[in-house]
């Protein structure tokens, strides 16, 4: 249960979030001049710290902020802040952004969004046409207005998430996740030039059914057994009508079936290959802290 008035961290002080003071002269407020990361905490733990720091980091030095925190730091800083707000399995949120004298960082935590449920009825997802012309993978950006408008608006329909799609059909990801077809035994996903965000999750499917590491902690029997390897390449919504499974990807909510797309409704298979994912992902989550 977490706490009505809930602690944040700004710039190495705990702090009341009522207290917390961020001047709205800053580039970060004004303009969105800034970066975030979302983790997943298990037991007051953080899930793949060292992932999420490093893609920040690397954004960090493309968009010209200086991240000074750690990956250390983010862990220590992320389970304190979990046992003061009672949010011990929740999301931590990592924020870098210009502040009015320098970089400035913030972390807050929230409940997890999602429960049993959603898993048992899989997502909804509202395809939205994306028009902007190819280019290279975006950064976790502060300024993602139309992804959020997107899934506002989706929501509003009585859908879970947005799916963004070209003008013919290609698929991209969803507004807050990267999405995955299961086509003849092998994992399909859209690669990251196509306007995709390189999702922590996304990176640690795609590494262990390649079998990309000899390091025998990137390896998993269970998926060793039902995946045949997993390709990066163009994906169509005519594809997905033919594909044995369909699920999206995000450090929060880890591996989510998807049950519709618009209205063509994809029956979840129990038994098929989602399932051993979404165990698997658990015990990497698990095992990363």
């Amino acid at each position: 249960m977490s706490v009505s008035e809930p602690w944040v961290w700004l710039n190495g002080e705990w702090l009341l979030a009522a207290s917390a003071r961020v001047s709205p002269l800053s580039e970060g407020f004004m303009f969105g001049y800034g970066l975030f990361e979302t983790l997943r905490l298990t037991k007051g733990r953080v899930g793949f710290v060292a992932a999420h720091h490093d893609r920040m980091n690397r954004s960090a030095g493309r968009v010209g902020l200086n991240l000074r925190s750690t990956a250390n730091d983010w862990a220590s800083v992320g389970g304190e802040l979990a046992r003061r707000n009672g949010q011990e399995d929740g999301v931590l949120k990592h924020v870098l952004f210009k502040d009015v004298t320098g970089v400035s960082e913030l972390m807050t935590t929230r409940a997890c969004p999602y429960s049993e449920q959603h898993y048992a009825r899989g997502f909804a997802m509202k395809t939205k046409v994306d028009a902007r012309p190819e280019g290279a993978a975006r950064e976790k950006s502060l300024s993602y207005l139309d992804d959020w408008v997107a899934r506002q608006r989706a929501r509003a329909e009585g859908f879970d998430d947005a799916l963004s799609v070209s003008a013919t059909g290609e698929i991209y990801e969803g507004a807050a996740t990267n999405v995955f077809a299961v086509i003849e035994g092998r994992l399909v996903t859209s690669p990251i030039e196509k306007h995709v965000i390189p999702g922590v999750a996304r990176a640690q499917i795609l590494a262990r059914v390649r079998r990309e590491s000899r390091v025998e902690a990137l390896r998993d029997a269970e998926i060793d057994d039902v995946l045949l390897g997993a390709d990066e390449r163009a994906l169509t919504l005519a594809e997905l009508g033919g594909a044995d499974e369909i699920f999206v990807t995000n450090a929060v909510l880890g591996v989510m079936p998807v049950s519709r797309i618009d209205g063509t409704h994809f029956p979840l298979r129990p038994h098929g290959i989602v399932p051993h994912l979404q165990r698997a992902f658990a015990r990497w989550q698990s095992a990363s802290v």
